[in-house]
């Protein structure tokens, strides 16, 4: 009979709390905290349209005209181009980026990465002064390669080493390195080297700590992530 009573109380709680709230479902439940959901496909939609304007205009004419999506190369050859996108979220934190990458018959490059602010596109690596998107580096030693641990290597593009910042839509450079005391770029193997982490220049062993504890390793292949790509044409 006490038991019965309890229960008969308890009852009367939860339907005193439906009717305050106007809910029987939330008096009954706890609600789950709303994940966000965006289109992403529908925010990169002119992205991936704009790079394809690109790509047509860079086959037709050979070069990359005025697009805002800068399409060119080092070799400027137009044979055998082709583009591609990802969406693929980079550093697991529920956003996905767009990734938008080139080739030709010598070139492979990770061209520019989005993510979303505020439910828009926003280039991760920023925009210059005429309010273009800057792109992820590369050089004629290679492309930036986006690693399965969430870093992007960009050791063959300006000798750095990002992560996508804390707030989801901006690159921080974690450690970077610059050659100096060498005749130019064919010599590169001449040159001295200075070592840099969180905007300090720092010794080398500690350089290689500093990357050792972001994940990287200077010993060992970093894995690369695993990407899916859908063409362009």
């Amino acid at each position: 009979m006490k038991v019965l009573k309890k229960l008969t109380v308890i009852l009367i709680c939860v339907f005193v709390l439906a009717a305050l709230t106007g809910s029987l479902a939330g008096a009954l439940s706890f609600a789950a905290p709303a994940l966000p959901n965006p289109d992403y496909r529908k925010a990169y939609d002119a992205l991936i349209t704009e790079w394809k304007s690109a790509l047509n205009k860079y086959v037709n004419q050979g070069y990359a005209a005025d697009d805002m999506l800068d399409f060119s190369f080092y070799d400027n050859s137009a044979d055998s181009v082709k583009a591609y996108y990802a969406l693929y979220d980079i550093d697991g934190n529920g956003t996905v980026e767009l990734i938008l990458r080139k080739q030709n018959r010598y070139e492979d490059i990770i061209a520019f990465i989005f993510s979303i602010k505020d439910g828009k596109p926003i280039n991760v690596f920023g925009y210059d002064k005429e309010g273009l998107p800057i792109e992820v580096p590369w050089s004629r030693e290679g492309s930036s390669v986006i690693l399965a641990n969430g870093l992007i290597d960009s050791i063959g593009g300006d000798y750095s080493i990002y992560k996508i910042a804390e707030n989801g839509y901006t690159v921080k450079k974690i450690a970077y390195s610059e050659p100096y005391n060498y005749p130019d770029e064919a010599n590169l193997a001449e040159a001295e080297w200075r070592y840099y982490a969180n905007g300090e220049q720092v010794s080398y062993d500690y350089y290689v700590q500093n990357l050792n504890e972001q994940g990287y390793s200077m010993e060992a292949i970093n894995a690369p992530a695993v990407i899916h790509w859908e063409n362009i044409d």
